[in-house]
């Protein structure tokens, strides 16, 4: 594939993707048809049956599109600042808040991919976040069900937040789920730094942090 028409399947693909992101503020993804993503997003069917088989497999792209990016992103964090595992966290949470409504469109639609909660939490440096402290106290079973449980409610966590409570700032927000992860829920605090500015996230919303 020659440059020119590499450029051409990307731009095929950034049509579907926003105009999908478009069409799942309205309905499920259940009720899009390939014929309505085309049409909206100005591609031929066949255009886009060169690339994918329904349009499921676009949204799965967009998933894997997610995590790709945050994965680059905290690899060039990794190299900056290696001792500080939170750092992970905030990254993710200040990406999340950037990429407000693509990552409402693909945390808000987890029901059409179970496997997409598994995929996120395994990405390399989630797991590396809190495993190299749980491995180190805990025989591989238990930290196994450890690194379960912390992964999970770090998840659901950062989903209701995205999606059920913008009054909290990404840097709150990250400062919570580490310290309910090291310390508990009963002797965590509220002392999370605390900010008074309003940030607007790369899809153009205004958002005020807490």
């Amino acid at each position: 594939m020659n440059k020119h028409e590499n450029q051409r399947v990307m731009l095929t693909k950034r049509l579907l993707k926003e105009h999908l992101t478009e069409l799942l503020q309205e309905k499920s993804i259940q009720k899009i048809t390939v014929v309505e993503l085309c049409s909206g997003a100005g591609i031929h069917r066949s255009t886009f049956y060169t690339h994918y088989g329904c349009v499921l497999d676009v949204f799965k792209e967009m998933e894997d599109d997610f995590i790709a990016e945050l994965e680059e992103i905290w690899q060039n964090e990794r190299n900056k600042r290696p001792k500080l595992p939170e750092w992970r966290t905030e990254t993710l949470c200040k990406y999340l808040k950037e990429h407000e409504k693509t990552a409402r469109t693909v945390l808000g639609n987890n029901g059409v991919d179970s496997e997409f909660a598994g995929k996120l939490i395994h990405s390399c440096f989630i797991r590396e976040t809190f495993q190299e402290d749980i491995s180190d106290r805990f025989d591989a079973d238990t930290a196994d069900m450890l690194f379960y449980f912390l992964s999970r409610g770090q998840y659901s966590m950062v989903r209701h937040w995205l999606l059920e409570n913008d009054g909290i700032s990404p840097e709150k927000m990250s400062w919570l789920i580490n310290d309910v992860a090291r310390n508990g829920w009963i002797k965590s605090s509220d002392e999370a730094p605390r900010t008074d500015r309003s940030t607007r996230s790369k899809d153009g919303e205004s958002h005020r942090q807490a």
